[in-house]
């Protein structure tokens, strides 16, 4: 009876494996069926023993009637029985051998094909990451304290700035991690858009003179803890450096990377003892890193007091100098350059290995003209990690990034374009997300590429550096540029006015009286471009498109000639600092010719066309002196010329000039093939 329960039970199983899952139940059904089974087993066995299967049926063992032999009929039965199991076994046995289990060998073979390509899958993603990447995301301010939210972004910063400072760490920059500020979405997903292979979380309280600060490193494609500490110190600026030299330490180690002694020694120096030094530097560099004109004062006041209380703070003396350069990009007011060359020097003199200062340096040599001396600042500012070999050097931080920003213009303004692009383009291959690398290939395809296609190279970047920094009044003041180049002149007007609602800059208020005057709205476009002057009075070009625009507003002619008297002075000033700037030559050959300086206008046309190597944008200029008396011949060539390298100047061209109604026959139909696309 036994045998024949066993029997009974393996092939109900055997059954119930095959045929469960294809009604959907679980294994726990499986499970259920074999506990059962096992459970009636000692049970069937006690009933063959108290029961007797006779004839007439069962009987109790102790009614059956020894005398009587049943066996003979029993045991046939029981044979029987034996044999249809068996029978049944052998039969299941060769259909699951021979029909589903070649099934089966198929399922087991694609799943475990599906499982190794979704490993090998994720094992390829992960790769894409450096093990040693990580970004450093905005720290809080556990203080909740607004005077404190600068304190926390310096410390932020200074972290920052430390661990780029690490060759053998790829670190995301400060402007694509700042975008995570209070963001709702996981490590993972932050890791995946970043690309990095780590992620640090911290917060900072200021407490009177105590300074708490919680940092942990997470993988952050296991969202494991790798480390984490909590720093409780007496706010002092050894303190703080100590600090941030620990984490720095720690998360290289948890990294497994390792230090060079050079890298050892830049981490153990304490950069000023001042902590109220210390307080106003980091409040200038907060600032600096919003690039708005009132933040950029502030920032050239906190360094300046930064200095003072201490003379020999290196870093302040660079942060000035970046201040100052800012300055002078805003507004062209040579104090600002000056002031700008005084601080890089005297950082340089203090002995500062900072890639800051060798940047700085590097922008301020190339708008001065000195083309091989800023050539040699940035490559010292590549070669200040520790004279690490140039790959190295330019690992993925925004400090290095920006040196190469800075190299890809130096080499655009020697129209060396194509080595120039492989540097900018290099910087955005090294962070997509940065937004200085963005807003640089916009500058570079607008004013420098010669390629058919820039303005919508132009466009693309700058639409990609509108959705990195949608705050920044830079981003749609560049969009609406590239949008007027391309003839899309209400997109253009959108964006510049989404820039003056931002910030009112003078490039803003300027770009929106070109988008009036388009309009033939000349007295509200002359208003826009008074107050550009009044936001850069030391800008030849403010007072230059304020001139141009009041020549068309009735009345408005002595008032014009007084704006291009200015522009002239500003204009010969700033060639004094660089007298190889095409575009100021070519800008003051329009303003020399519009208050009837012909001569000096046509010298610096030339000039401007020769150093330029005959871009479009100088031969512009030079037929606002050759056509300003009439269309001769060299008036029709410059146009001529000017169209058929880029025919999306011809929107410039003034087909209202009552002149043209002198022209003879064959003149207007050579003015028609001008004006007129192929």
């Amino acid at each position: 009876m036994g045998i024949a329960y066993l029997a009974g039970a393996w092939l109900l199983i055997q059954m119930g494996e095959t045929l469960f899952p294809v009604y959907g139940l679980s294994d726990a059904a499986i499970r259920l069926v074999i506990t059962l089974l096992a459970i009636g087993f000692p049970i069937t066995l006690i009933f063959s023993w108290v029961y007797e299967l006779t004839p007439e049926g069962l009987k109790l063992e102790r009614d059956v009637n020894r005398s009587i032999t049943i066996t003979h009929h029993t045991g046939k039965k029981l044979d029987r029985a034996i044999i249809v199991l068996l029978t049944l076994m052998l039969g299941y046995f060769a259909f699951d051998k021979f029909v589903l289990e070649p099934g089966r060998d198929v399922e087991i073979a694609a799943t475990a094909a599906q499982i190794g390509a979704e490993q090998a899958m994720e094992e390829a993603r992960l790769g894409k990451f450096n093990r040693r990447s990580i970004a450093v995301l905005p720290f809080v301010n556990r203080s909740h304290l607004a005077e404190d939210e600068y304190f926390t972004d310096g410390m932020h910063d200074e972290l920052l700035t430390r661990l780029a400072r690490i060759a053998a760490l790829k670190v995301t920059s400060r402007t694509s991690v700042r975008r995570y500020r209070n963001t709702e979405k996981t490590i993972p997903e932050i890791a995946e858009e970043l690309a990095v292979a780590t992620i640090l979380e911290g917060g900072v309280q200021r407490v009177g003179k105590q300074v708490r600060i919680n940092v942990q490193l997470i993988n952050a494609h296991t969202d494991e803890h790798l480390w984490a500490e909590i720093y409780d110190r007496e706010l002092t600026t050894g303190n703080l450096f100590a600090i941030q030299s620990d984490i720095t330490k720690a998360i290289t180690r948890s990294l497994k990377a390792t230090l060079t002694s050079e890298e050892e020694q830049v981490l153990e120096q304490i950069p000023t003892e001042n902590l109220a030094a210390y307080d106003a530097y980091i409040i200038g560099r907060t600032m600096l890193d919003s690039l708005a004109k009132e933040d950029m004062d502030d920032a050239v006041e906190k360094f300046t007091l930064a200095t003072q209380l201490d003379t020999n703070f290196a870093a302040a003396w660079a942060g000035l100098c970046e201040a100052q350069l800012m300055r002078y990009k805003q507004n062209s007011d040579q104090r600002y350059f000056d002031a700008g060359e005084t601080a890089c020097n005297r950082a340089m003199e203090l002995g500062d290995s900072s890639v800051e200062v060798h940047i700085a340096l590097g922008a301020l040599y190339r708008i001065s003209g000195r083309y091989s001396r800023a050539e040699v600042s940035i490559q010292r500012a590549k070669l200040a990690k520790a004279e690490q070999a140039l790959e190295n050097a330019l690992s993925i931080d925004g400090l290095s990034l920006d040196a190469l920003i800075e190299f890809g213009f130096i080499l655009a303004v020697q129209n060396r374009l194509e080595e120039a692009e492989t540097k900018l383009l290099r910087a955005e291959e090294l962070d997509p997300n940065y937004w200085s690398a963005q807003s640089a290939l916009f500058g570079f395809y607008y004013s420098y590429s010669d390629k058919p296609d820039r303005y919508k190279l132009a466009a693309r970047h700058a639409v990609r550096a509108t959705s990195l920094r949608p705050d920044m009044a830079a981003s749609w003041n560049n969009l609406g540029t590239a949008n007027y180049m391309l003839m899309q002149y209400d997109q253009a007007t959108d964006a510049w006015q989404q820039s003056l609602s931002i910030e009112p800059t003078r490039t803003a208020y300027t770009n929106s009286g070109l988008a009036l005057e388009n309009l033939h709205r000349y007295k509200e476009a002359a208003g826009m471009q008074e107050k550009a002057a009044e936001m850069a009075p030391r800008d030849h070009r403010s007072w230059g498109r304020l001139a141009a625009v009041l020549m068309r507003v009735e009345g408005g002619n002595d008032r014009a000639l007084e704006a291009y008297d200015r522009a002239t002075i500003l204009a010969r000033e700033k060639l004094e600092i660089n007298d190889r700037d095409w575009r100021t030559l070519g800008n003051l050959a329009s303003y020399l010719a519009a208050t009837g300086k012909n001569k000096e206008a046509m010298e610096a046309a030339q000039r401007a066309m020769q150093l330029s190597e005959r871009r479009p944008e100088a031969l512009f200029r030079a037929t606002l002196v050759y056509c300003k008396d009439g269309y001769s011949d060299a008036c029709f060539s410059l146009l001529e010329e000017m169209v058929d390298k880029d025919a999306s100047y011809r929107q410039f061209i003034d087909i209202t000039d009552p002149a043209l109604k002198d022209l003879n026959p064959e003149e207007s139909k050579r003015f028609q093939a001008i004006i007129t696309a192929p």
